[in-house]
């Protein structure tokens, strides 16, 4: 899997605010995976293009986000402006440890 930098992902798929809640992580683009209202307008922007949307997620204590919608070890999404080409290929942006 192709690794790329948080700057670089945010400056080509540029994520867009979560309107819900402007003291969101991440910016205020992190849709929040526990709260059913956020999670809900994700996931209707994820029937409308799949494509734009990302999982933040946590794997062995580190921070990651893949492209797609995740289900395991998600703790949110994010919506972007600009789609992925498919998830496969898609590049995986490490944040750290937590």
């Amino acid at each position: 899997m192709v690794r790329m930098t948080f700057k670089k992902w945010l400056k080509t798929y540029k994520p867009i605010k979560n309107s819900l809640r402007r003291s969101a992580p991440f910016d205020g683009c992190l849709f929040d995976s526990w709260c059913n209202r956020e999670k809900m307008k994700a996931y209707l922007y994820c029937l409308i293009n799949p494509k734009k949307i990302w999982t933040l997620m946590e794997h062995e204590n580190r921070l990651y986000i893949v492209a797609g919608w995740g289900l395991v070890n998600r703790l949110g999404y994010f919506v972007c402006s600009m789609p992925f080409e498919n998830e496969w290929d898609a590049p995986e942006i490490p944040l750290g440890r937590i």
